[in-house]
């Protein structure tokens, strides 16, 4: 019988969703359109920029 050697991965691989928009949706989860749509590597860009 062949030994099978154990592989184990530890990782994970994230993708943003990012748009852009003219203004800010007003408090009480107003719906406003995007600009553009992106998808970009995750990872580290969670902020807004203005």
């Amino acid at each position: 019988m062949i030994k099978r050697p154990k592989i184990t991965v530890i990782g994970s691989i994230n993708i943003d969703l990012v748009t852009s928009t003219d203004c800010f949706p007003k408090q009480g989860g107003e719906t406003i359109r995007g600009n553009n749509f992106q998808t970009i590597p995750g990872g580290g860009r969670e902020q807004i920029r203005q």
